[in-house]
């Protein structure tokens, strides 16, 4: 039978204690147990941010992006509340202005930031550039999967190793030809030779870059006994 309130007043005060105790239950949501299935890894989404309740998707995985400072402290707060943890970073741009600005290895790369033929920088926003990935540029990549490694990641994905058509005209992708075929540069849009040769050599150079950090990753898991994929 229906509990019913004669005054208002009650109905008033009871609804007021329910709505307190709904929005306390969505502040702090308990952990959610781990099913037995959630190993299938059937349901993921990507997030740069650390754990919310709005963000509290109950998902399987929660794919961390980025391999800053702070990953660390992001990844802790999903597994805290019961996600399976990945990490995600960009191969083209990411927040790398320490090995563009030299501050990785005392080396400026700024040279490294892909360019079209009228000598404009292609970038994602500021200073922060689709990159022509030089021989350290994978290096620097396994700095911050190193990060996520010692912070508990599962898996690691390398996003979108993407050289734009338009690009091949920095000093960097130069000085890359040079060493690559072993003659001086030519200009992209000078035959379609030169276009096939600098299609190749773009291929090359995220491949070689991509690659430093699938050897690295084996060689951790080999030192340490983590399964990492």
């Amino acid at each position: 039978m229906p509990f019913k309130f004669k005054s208002p007043g009650w109905t008033v005060l009871l609804c007021l204690l329910v709505t307190l105790i709904d929005s306390k239950a969505a502040e702090n949501p308990s952990p959610f147990s781990v099913a037995t299935n959630q190993v299938l890894e059937r349901t993921c989404f990507q997030t740069g941010k650390e754990w919310t309740p709005q963000g509290n998707l109950r998902s399987d995985v929660a794919i961390v992006y980025g391999i800053d400072t702070n990953l660390p402290a992001r990844i802790a707060t999903w597994r805290e509340h019961g996600y399976r943890t990945h990490v995600m970073t960009g191969v083209a741009w990411g927040q790398y202005q320490d090995y563009l600005y030299g501050r990785f290895d005392g080396i400026n790369h700024e040279d490294e930031a892909q360019m079209d033929r009228n000598g404009n920088k292609i970038g994602h926003g500021g200073d922060v550039y689709y990159m022509c990935p030089g021989t350290n540029y994978g290096k620097f990549l396994c700095v911050g999967v190193q990060r996520a490694l010692d912070a508990g990641a599962e898996a690691i994905h390398l996003e979108e190793p993407e050289f734009w058509d338009r690009a091949g005209y920095s000093e960097g992708f130069k000085c890359e030809w040079k060493a690559y075929y072993h003659e001086d540069w030519l200009s992209p849009d000078s035959a379609v030779d030169a276009r096939w040769r600098t299609t190749k050599l773009k291929y090359f150079l995220y491949r070689r870059a991509m690659q430093q950090v699938f050897d690295y990753v084996p060689d951790d898991t080999q030192r340490t006994g983590r399964h990492v994929r």
